[in-house]
């Protein structure tokens, strides 16, 4: 198989000759070559090819994609094709539609018109059995103010951030048919912690600004008409809410994310991490069981433990060591079992071994690696092992 990229771009022409999204790619092409094995002709060919659009500040305005067979007839795959809003103009919100964006904060976005705010994308796929839809999602967003600290430092340099604020994304919509006769299948809400908010348990008060806080994530089965009004199971749509909080205790953040379905069945996740590196200490799953996880001064993971305090707990400790052949990252599981990968100085693992629990086992050589000196793997070795005493691995 073979790959090819090509772009915008005028070969031969200085920087100033260039279309001004040179940097995109134009198609990208899959070439699939097949070979008589033994004269070596080629005897059948394929290829899929992706071509792709652009404005002039990169945005992708339309991608479609094709596929060749052997025997040289050509098939539309499909087309997706983009919308933005406009920089320098407001969208109010319609509920019809789903639309709304406000005027882009940036100033020079705005005076230059430069769209960056992503308003629809539809998909459009091949005709193979005549009963395809045609798919859409669309996209809103709300306007939020900065924190006044924010705002007062930024002013600073620029008296326009004096009255700037946040573009978030408030809403998704997912439509078939757009366009025509439409129909809503599912839309999704997002709710941020706006510029008052406070860090629950920070001395003092720290900032949430922008922390996502809900989202409600709507199914539309009948386009938003109910099928059965006297079955609560075929209701015009059915939610999901997902609620977020976060909470600073000590130098841990805990955080925890609630899921409530349309049935008011309730399920919650958290995670505590460290407020300076963001390195998870310990999860707790939806079945309220809990993992740990502890880290040596350079931040690597030393040991793992699932099931915490249950009969069922299980440790796994790893080891590092830096050898004249590299570093060997060595992991031992709660039965005594252990493995290890040695690194080159590129960091690619150049072999594993392993070594089952038990007196007289021994370290085998599971698999190697070589690579050439522009780092490709070109060559992988696996052994087998009759018993975990053997030196030498069985006869591939």
């Amino acid at each position: 198989m073979t790959k090819r990229t090509d772009y915008y771009s005028n070969p031969g022409a200085g920087f100033e000759a260039q279309l001004a999204n040179f940097e995109c790619p134009q198609t990208i092409t899959l070439i699939w070559i097949r070979a008589d094995p033994t004269t070596g002709e080629i005897v059948a060919t394929s290829q899929a090819v992706e071509s792709f659009e652009y404005d002039d500040y990169g945005n992708l305005l339309e991608k479609s994609a094709s596929y060749t067979d052997v025997n040289g007839v050509t098939t539309q795959v499909g087309t997706i094709t983009c919308e933005y809003y406009p920089a320098d103009k407001a969208t109010p919100y319609d509920p019809n539609t789903g639309y709304d964006c406000p005027i882009d904060p940036n100033s020079y976005n705005r005076s230059n018109n430069i769209p960056r705010f992503l308003k629809s994308q539809t998909i459009v796929p091949h005709s193979f059995s005549g009963d395809e839809k045609s798919m859409q999602t669309r996209f809103a967003y709300g306007q939020y103010g900065m924190p006044d600290a924010v705002t007062q430092l930024l002013a600073q340099s620029d008296p326009d951030y004096a009255t700037s604020y946040a573009v978030f994304k408030s809403e998704q919509r997912i439509y078939h048919n757009p366009g025509n006769t439409e129909e809503l299948q599912r839309k999704v809400t997002y709710t941020y912690a706006d510029n008052t908010a406070v860090l629950d348990g920070s001395s003092p008060p720290m900032s949430e600004f922008g922390y996502l806080l809900t989202t409600v994530d709507t199914h539309y089965p009948n386009d938003g008409l109910p099928i059965d009004p006297a079955d609560p199971k075929t209701a015009e749509c059915f939610s999901t809410t997902t609620t977020a909080a976060c909470k600073l205790v000590e130098d841990t953040l805990e955080t925890t994310s609630t899921v409530t379905t349309w049935d008011n069945f309730r399920t919650s996740i958290s995670n505590t991490s460290s407020r300076f590196t963001g390195r998870v200490t310990e999860k707790v799953d939806a079945m309220g069981v809990k993992a740990q996880a502890t880290y040596d001064v350079l931040g690597r993971v030393l040991s793992v433990t699932t099931a915490v305090e249950t009969n069922y707990a299980n440790e796994r400790q790893l080891a590092y060591e830096i050898s004249d052949t590299g570093l060997i990252i060595t992991a031992c599981d709660a039965f005594g079992n252990q493995a290890r990968v040695t690194a080159d100085g590129a960091g690619k693992p150049v072999k594993g071994e392993a070594k089952l629990s038990g007196a007289s086992s021994i370290w085998q050589v599971m698999e190697t690696r070589a690579y050439d000196n522009a780092g490709r793997l070109y060559s992988t070795t696996t052994n087998d092992y009759a018993k975990s005493t053997d030196q030498a691995p069985m006869d591939q």
